[in-house]
């Protein structure tokens, strides 16, 4: 049987842990970061080459900012990326408390507001210490509010097409987690588990999985895992 999705590798930059994977539509580049590598990079499919900017701390997301430049997530601070000069802002810290904790996935929200994630220390590799990290949100005022908290590892962090759900993954907890958002204020409200009913293909090296979710089952999904030692973020 064919596979549903056609893969291809475009950009062959070696990374130790490759994450975070933003496209830039003004710019026509993708941004993504090396989280162990400390560096974020930016790749343009029109002349195929990548750029990269240097981190002190292991950084584990980059967005693109509307005033220009960029806000990371490098250790346990948010900051701010002046690409042209290859410099950075602090413009927050978080979990002061916890200084082995670094920041992880970070995404925003419809409207601009930054949602980011934090994990405790990885004693060695896929060994966490658990329920250190929390969901944090950050508005252009600097306000910072803690949404979860005893998190493992905040990932998979995404809103619904009408911008009422929020999907959240903690990936340790093996769940992915709908929460009703309101955009207008950054608010959480109930929170559904999703479940899935799945069929596997196998084709060209690549598993693609084509899911029913449960409660959602007007829903379809297409999920495609790649044969790699090991697959980080989409």
């Amino acid at each position: 049987m064919a596979s549903l999705v056609n893969v291809e590798c475009v950009v062959k930059e070696s990374a130790l842990i490759g994450e975070g994977p933003v496209w830039e539509e003004s710019a026509q580049t993708l941004l993504f970061v090396d989280i162990a590598g400390r560096r974020i990079h930016r790749w343009s499919p029109t002349t195929n080459q990548i750029q990269y900017v240097e981190t002190d701390y292991m950084v584990g997301f980059a967005v693109p900012c509307r005033s220009g430049g960029y806000i990371a997530g490098v250790g346990r601070n948010i900051v701010a990326v002046d690409w042209s000069t290859q410099t950075m802002r602090s413009l927050v810290e978080v979990d002061e408390d916890k200084p082995n904790n670094r920041l992880n996935d970070g995404k925003v929200d419809p409207i601009g507001r930054l949602l980011a994630g934090t994990m405790g220390m990885e004693e060695r590799p896929t060994v966490v210490q658990r329920q250190q990290g929390s969901l944090y949100s950050l508005t252009s005022d600097l306000t910072v509010t803690r949404h979860l908290s005893q998190v493992d590892i905040s990932n998979g962090l995404d809103w619904s097409v009408d911008q009422r759900t929020f999907f959240y993954i903690d990936s340790l907890s093996l769940t992915v987690d709908a929460f009703d958002y309101d955009s207008s204020t950054g608010q959480f409200g109930n929170c559904v588990l999703i479940y899935f009913n799945c069929v596997l293909v196998y084709s060209n090296c690549v598993f693609t999985v084509v899911c029913k979710a449960w409660p959602l089952l007007d829903k379809y999904y297409i999920l495609v895992f790649f044969k790699l030692i090991q697959t980080q973020s989409l």
